[in-house]
């Protein structure tokens, strides 16, 4: 596997976090599906990219985690930007991603990458909601009509005037507890996401991990019933 195009965006989002701004407005690069894989730790996968780039494991994957989380769960982004793909993407494409996403989200990984509970929530939210907008042909036409792409000077997809933002929410770069950017408490407005390992690192919660594991395999199990 050759470095592809989202996976060099990555490995330069996480050295310069400024540059967030500027993927998040531009069209989602080629190569997603190999950056899930190697954000959520596929052996082969990795492996791979590891011999082409000769980066650690842990940095190719706190780096391809950074990049979802902050250009594919942009809260500017929309649904088809959510689940990696474009109004290009065929239905297989996107499910395949969002499989992907689903498996990134898991409560046990995320313990891993050290994101707090409110975080994953969030972004499990954000992409159970974008495949519920475009899992079949009736509701992609739907959704299509109804949210007709907004493009930016540079080709992105951002969100259109289907959910305006509210009065007083954070804005891009704003730090606010759960917010779709993942970002921490705490960060000055205007600064840029920090990675992962930069970031304080969340109290544990004292609580079930089977009760919330348990409740994440039913959200998934019921996505792909509920999918044609």
């Amino acid at each position: 596997m050759a470095e592809s195009d989202a996976l060099h965006a990555a490995l330069v989002l996480v050295k310069d976090p400024v540059s967030v701004r500027k993927l998040q407005r531009a069209e989602l690069p080629g190569g997603i599906p190999a950056v899930l894989a190697i954000a959520i730790g596929e052996e082969a996968a990795l492996a791979e990219v590891q011999a082409y780039t000769g980066r650690s494991r842990a940095a190719l994957t706190e780096a391809a985690g950074f990049f979802v989380e902050q250009v594919l769960l942009d809260h500017d982004a929309d649904s088809y930007r959510v689940l990696g793909g474009s109004r290009r993407s065929t239905h297989e494409e996107l499910r395949h991603n969002m499989a992907l996403l689903m498996r990134w989200l898991h409560p046990d990984l995320q313990a891993l990458r050290n994101h707090a509970a409110a975080d994953r929530e969030v972004f499990s939210s954000r992409v159970t909601r974008a495949w519920e907008d475009l899992k079949n042909d009736e509701r992609r036409r739907a959704y299509d009509r109804l949210n007709p792409p907004a493009t930016s000077s540079n080709g992105g997809t951002r969100k259109s005037a289907r959910a305006p933002a509210k009065t007083g929410t954070a804005k891009p770069g704003i730090a606010k507890t759960g917010s779709a950017n993942g970002a921490s408490k705490g960060r000055r407005p205007g600064s840029a996401p920090k990675p992962a390992s930069l970031r304080t690192r969340p109290r544990f919660v004292i609580g079930s991990r089977r009760s919330v594991g348990g409740s994440f395999w039913m959200r998934l199990i019921d996505l792909f019933r509920r999918s044609p």
